[in-house]
Parts: structure tokens; sequence; C-alpha cells
């Protein structure tokens, strides 16, 4: 996931920054890299940007194990006392249509 975010955000930010746009927001000329049409404050923010995406997506997946977990046996027992609750109903009235 984080190295699918900072492919695109280096491709879209590579495209869409240009000099006097990053020179409008940076308040300098941005720092070249080794590599055509990246500057070093994009590489920053793309790989913060994708680091960040990265960490939330293991804590969303940490919540859904961890609901499935606790719900699991939760929604079990639910399951349980209801189907206990409908046999004692079913009991109960074939007892009074009986009396």
């Amino acid at each position: 996931m984080s190295l699918s975010v900072f492919v695109f955000l280096m491709l879209f930010g590579s495209l869409i920054m240009t000099e006097p746009v990053m020179q409008a927001w940076l308040g300098h000329n941005a720092t070249t890299c080794p590599a055509p049409g990246v500057s070093r404050e994009l590489l920053q923010v793309a790989t913060f940007l994708s680091a960040f995406s990265g960490s939330t997506d293991r804590v969303d997946r940490d919540r859904r194990d961890y609901r499935e977990q606790f719900f699991g046996s939760v929604l079990r027992e639910l399951e349980r006392a209801v189907g206990v609750r409908a046999v004692y109903l079913a009991v109960r009235e074939r007892d009074l249509a009986a009396r």
C-alpha cells in the first residue's frame, strides 16, 4: 500500500509541481535530486505521506481484526441465547396450549 501511494505521489507530483509553483510554495527554488524532474522536497513529502498512509492502513487492519475477535465470540453467545429463548417460548406455548 505504501509503495503504491509513494509511486503515485512521485508521478503526480513530478507532473503537476512545476518550477513556478514550487517556487511560489517554497519561497525559493526547489532542491534538485539526481533523478530528473524530482525535487528533494517532492521526495520528502511523498515519503512522509506514503509512510503515514501505510501506518493508518495497519491501524485499520488491527482494529478490524480486534473487532472480529471480540464480536465473533459475542455474536456466537448472542445467537445461542436467542436460540435458547426461541426453544423456551415454543415449549411454553405448547404447554399453555395443552392446558
